[in-house]
């Protein structure tokens, strides 16, 4: 069985850099230090898979914060992608390791 990996382009979807910037943005400003942390020591420990276990918590978060910033983006796309920007995120808020 080969690996799963994690595919930035979700298939076909893919994000406006300028879109995905913003919604980075957004998730920086509103998510809890704490939170990016955690997702950052996640993301070291686990692997680019780390978002699996963390669904209804942080991607419930995250959902959230662009929602309601006003980003209405089909359920699929978020799915798709707050992995990404939450990791993202924590980068802009915590620097690059």
């Amino acid at each position: 069985m080969a690996a799963e990996k994690y595919d930035e382009t979700y298939g076909k979807m893919e994000l406006e850099d300028a879109e995905k910037e913003k919604a980075v943005s957004e998730i920086a400003q509103q998510m809890k230090k704490s939170s990016l942390k955690r997702i950052r020591k996640l993301r070291e420990k686990e692997g680019e898979l780390w978002w699996k276990a963390y669904h209804y918590s942080y991607g419930l978060e995250v959902r959230k914060i662009l929602r309601d910033a006003g980003f209405n983006w089909e359920e699929g796309t978020v799915d798709a992608f707050w992995p990404l920007l939450a990791e993202e995120a924590a980068e802009k808020v915590l620097g690059k390791k």
